[in-house]
């Protein structure tokens, strides 16, 4: 489990983060018709839920490491040792290298090996469910937004999903 100021660092991250995304990123990046019938056909309507989730759950986080036991509450703001900063780092560099990576092998293949660096990168104490979940999670979302939603999702030309 990780420390408790590292968690309120994370949830600190995670909301200016999310609230990124869903005041500048998406406004920016996601170009929306203004001819749109439903808010829910919306091309930036599932960021933008996603964001606002994200957003959140960096709440949540930052409220749970506050309501931890009151003698704790001094070390929140002390300085983070160097395997945090490693960690942080760690999914920064992962992030970028995920988004690279979509151009060329696809979104769904990126996310499947994200996903199982994520899983080292944490330290999950089951690294095989987490590998699991790695393959199956990003198959399974490929399989209803591409094949139910009739959303596509970006795939390489060198690995193709049916």
């Amino acid at each position: 489990m990780l420390s408790r100021r590292i968690e309120f660092v994370l949830s600190a991250f995670i909301v200016v983060f999310g609230l990124l995304l869903c005041f500048v990123a998406i406004p920016l990046g996601v170009d929306t018709p203004s001819s749109m019938r439903s808010i829910l056909l919306s091309p930036a309507f599932w960021p933008t839920i996603l964001a606002v989730g994200l957003t959140a759950a960096g709440v949540l986080l930052g409220i749970a490491q506050l309501r931890r036991k009151r003698e704790d509450v001094g070390d929140v703001f002390e300085p983070l040792v160097g395997s945090e900063i490693l960690r942080l780092v760690g999914f920064v560099v992962l992030a970028v290298i995920y988004f690279e990576a979509i151009a060329f092998i696809g979104m769904v293949w990126a996310s499947v090996l994200a996903f199982a660096a994520f899983v080292f990168l944490t330290g999950a104490p089951n690294k095989i469910i987490g590998l699991a979940a790695a393959l199956i999670l990003p198959i399974l979302l490929f399989a209803f937004f591409y094949h139910v939603a009739g959303v596509n999702i970006p795939q390489s030309d060198v690995l193709r999903l049916p």
